[in-house]
């Protein structure tokens, strides 16, 4: 095995790993920039009620009310659907598997400073088999870790709006 299929394994290994973080990437964004708009609506609603609130007409002291529970509509919402949560779920996922590769990198890096030789030996080989499986091992754990986190926290939310879904009818 020559060094530039050594090189071939180890770009397989980052292509692999990098996929995974474009996913978290991608839909971080998503969950971001909604979590931003819901979050900004409730502080909106929230200052709407206040303004109302400091008003002498008792229409617009009332209509404050409807301020108040839209904000607070808005926050089950993002609760609900874990919208803040997965967006800070997703980011801590993408930055991980960042850093695995950065660290993978640096590994290849040296590795491949202390390479003489046109053919690889078993050693090489061992060598980069191990840094390019714990890349994808190591991206892939975080993966499943973050998939067990989603899952918990909607399991969560289901279960509190089971409890608030009996409180309201009981």
């Amino acid at each position: 095995m020559t060094f530039e299929e050594l090189s071939k394994m180890f770009d397989k290994a980052v292509l692999d790993a990098e996929k995974q973080a474009r996913y978290y990437d991608r839909y971080q964004k998503v969950f971001r920039l909604i979590s931003f708009v819901i979050r900004a609506a409730v502080v909106i609603a929230l200052f709407n009620a206040a303004m109302l609130a400091l008003e002498s007409e008792k229409q617009m002291q009332a209509d404050s009310l409807t301020w108040i529970a839209a904000a607070g509509v808005l926050a089950a919402t993002d609760q609900l659907f874990v919208v803040t949560k997965n967006w800070r779920r997703l980011t801590k996922a993408n930055l991980e598997i960042m850093l695995l590769i950065a660290l993978a990198k640096i590994d290849w890096d040296e590795f491949k400073s202390k390479l003489s030789g046109a053919q690889a030996t078993n050693d090489d080989i061992e060598k980069t088999a191990k840094i390019c499986r714990d890349l994808v091992q190591e991206a892939r754990e975080v993966s499943i870790r973050e998939t067990m986190n989603w899952d918990g926290d909607l399991e969560a939310a289901m279960k509190e709006l089971v409890k608030m879904t009996k409180k309201k009818s009981g």
